[in-house]
């Protein structure tokens, strides 16, 4: 039974206009970054003949996996996608067709959730194989790469997507709760672009607010990030063409590698339960619009 509506809800989810909307965004950010890399190595200017040296295969997968990062536009439009997907698929029709047939809420929820992070990987998994593509066809492969280079990509990647994974089920989670997509995407992003970078300034005059700034999904997956020197590394070389000076170490960590691995750890399971709380207490009749629910009221209220 599982399978099967693992099978339907991948199928219908790779029927989504957005989804493939938000892939292209995606590729085309990362091309577009791998792009510019290009145009660095080929520039006649004395100030960037090192690139050739700095930007190839695969310090350049570097700065693409980097993109995940949750101010960055690649982790931006991956939170955009699971609010979208969460509030396109967790709606009453979608429900009453899998609950009338006697499926249990659990078991539709965990279905909904693996086609979630599935798409969600297939969509890093696309733009990591394009970038990868454009630099071995651009010939930018600074000599060999060796096995230990491969292993760092791989745990980088896996850095990467683990510090963005509680943010993911904290979009997901928003948007199930307010039962709209877009009530989702709005909160997130303010708590994304708005409340945490507040929160974080204020951090640099009080050491307090830094501390539990440092404690929040979001400074957590700051801290893993900065806590890989290759995002490090690629930070500061992209900072240093732009005339910029900040980077992911400039504050330093407050916990350790693995206090930040736990704290991450804690936040999605803590994320999922509370998902599987509101799925298994949410009314799953189709909600009045608001007009005729004012209607409504004021009808209850004269009687």
């Amino acid at each position: 039974m599982f399978w099967k509506i693992l099978y339907v809800e991948c199928k219908k989810v790779c029927a989504l206009p957005h989804l493939w909307i938000g892939q292209a965004l995606v590729l085309f950010s990362n091309l577009l970054l791998e792009t510019c890399l290009l145009l660095l190595r080929v520039l006649p200017l004395n100030s960037l003949n090192h690139a050739a040296q700095v930007f190839h295969w695969p310090f350049n997968l570097v700065i693409v996996v980097s993109q995940l990062y949750f101010v960055h536009l690649g982790g931006l439009v991956l939170l955009v996608l699971s609010a979208l997907l969460a509030g396109q698929e967790f709606t009453w029709g979608s429900f009453h067709l899998w609950l009338t047939r006697g499926v249990p809420r659990w078991l539709l929820l965990t279905a909904k959730v693996v086609t979630l992070f599935l798409t969600l990987g297939l969509t890093i998994i696309l733009s990591i194989v394009s970038v990868s593509l454009v630099s071995l066809f651009d010939g930018s492969v600074a000599g060999g790469v060796e096995w230990s280079e491969v292993e760092r990509m791989a745990l980088s990647l896996c850095e990467a997507t683990y510090a963005l994974l509680p943010l993911l089920l904290l979009s997901f989670v928003l948007a199930l709760g307010l039962r709209s997509s877009l009530k989702g995407i709005v909160c997130i992003l303010l708590l994304s672009l708005c409340v945490y970078p507040l929160f974080e300034v204020l951090g640099r005059y009080s050491q307090w607010m830094r501390v539990l700034v440092s404690c929040t999904p979001f400074g957590l997956s700051r801290a893993l990030m900065s806590a890989n020197p290759l995002f490090v590394d690629a930070e500061q070389k992209i900072a240093s063409f732009v005339g910029l000076t900040e980077n992911l170490e400039r504050q330093g960590n407050l916990l350790p590698f693995w206090g930040i691995v736990g704290g991450l750890t804690f936040y999605c399971i803590l994320f999922l339960l509370l998902a599987f709380f509101l799925f298994l207490r949410q009314d799953c009749t189709p909600s009045l619009p608001f007009k005729r629910r004012v209607r409504c009221w004021r009808k209850n209220m004269i009687h």
